[in-house]
């Protein structure tokens, strides 16, 4: 899973966003295992959950790419 610094463009203060597993495992009615991949994504600095509108433009992002009006993509581990 991936972790991402973002920079916001006037103060030049970074954030850390990080993507992790959210899947789902059930057991269907007739006895397979189904999982429903899934991710989201959280901040690293408290946890919280960053807005869903973001989770898929993060998911593609490059070095440099804008997310949102404030922050550019800076890091990508």
């Amino acid at each position: 899973m991936k972790t991402i610094t973002l920079q916001e463009r006037n103060s030049r203060d970074q954030i850390k966003v990080k993507e992790v597993d959210n899947s789902k495992i059930q057991l269907s009615a007739d006895g397979f295992i189904d999982r429903t991949i899934k991710s989201k994504w959280i901040y690293l600095d408290n946890q919280e959950d960053v807005a869903v509108e973001f989770h898929e433009i993060l998911r593609n992002a490059q070095i440099g790419d804008r997310i949102g009006l404030e922050y550019n993509v800076v890091r990508i581990e």
